[in-house]
């Protein structure tokens, strides 16, 4: 999966090498992305401890 976060290698080549469907890695690629940006994010009750 990194080989395609980093574009590396295509999905194709990457569905070929580990087996999983290009749709699959098509699809947590897509996830990854869209939920990324939640690893920074502080919670409010983070926040509300420090």
């Amino acid at each position: 999966m990194l080989e395609v976060l980093r574009e590396e290698q295509t999905v194709n080549e990457v569905a070929a090498k580990y087996e999983p469907s290009s749709l699959m890695i098509s699809r947590w690629k897509s996830e990854f992305l869209e939920r990324a940006t939640m690893v920074f994010e502080k919670k409010m009750s983070d926040v509300d401890k420090a």
